[in-house]
């Protein structure tokens, strides 16, 4: 952690190029309260849209859209982030190409100098600023994960032991199977179909 502070619109830290920075924002008091908007692909869903702007030591400034959805148990959810603006942050890092979508706020830093985040703006309007906002250094990278990669090991075993039992069955001789023989019937023993 570089920089933080409690019910405060912004915090600033001194960085260097090629920083690696993420963003860490909890949401403020009255946020979990309405007015809310609804989501324009699902109407039943309450938004809440803070609006998040870094700003490097030149003036330039890369926006950041986050979305918070209402939960069922009161309290905000992150539901989508975005980038607005691309000036000042390289925020490659935190783009999930897959599944077209941001993992963070935050990117790396361009330049050397003091780096300010600010909250500009809440829609709908709230009173209250962020409970806590935050800059972290360190690695940024996205990361997927795979839920059934413990079993990788137990598919390419069975996959190898099914190869090397292909391999003796082709290579054994093959064995002759005896046929069963039917018994023959004489004609004689046969039934006469004959009436008296």
């Amino acid at each position: 952690m570089v920089a933080e502070t409690t019910k405060q619109w912004s915090v600033s830290a001194g960085l260097q190029e090629d920083d690696k920075i993420a963003v860490e924002i909890r949401y403020g008091a009255d946020w979990a309260r309405a007015p809310f908007e609804t989501s324009p692909e699902n109407p039943e869903i309450a938004i809440q849209d803070v609006f998040l702007e870094i700003r490097d030591p030149l003036g330039n400034a890369t926006e950041f859209d986050i979305t918070y959805a209402l939960t069922q148990g009161g309290t905000l959810a992150f539901w989508n982030i975005s980038v607005t603006q691309h000036n000042g942050l390289n925020t490659t890092g935190l783009y999930n190409e897959k599944f077209k979508i941001y993992e963070g706020i935050g990117g790396i830093v361009q330049y050397d100098g003091n780096y300010s985040v600010t909250v500009t703006d809440l829609w709908p309007s709230k009173r209250d600023p962020p409970a806590y906002l935050g800059i972290f250094k360190g690695k940024i990278e996205t990361v997927t994960e795979y839920p059934y990669a413990s079993w990788l090991p137990w598919g390419a075993a069975t996959g190898a032991v099914g190869t090397v039992a292909s391999i003796i069955g082709l290579k054994l001789p093959k064995r002759k199977v005896p046929m069963k023989k039917k018994p023959y019937l004489h004609p004689s023993h046969s039934k006469s179909t004959r009436q008296r």
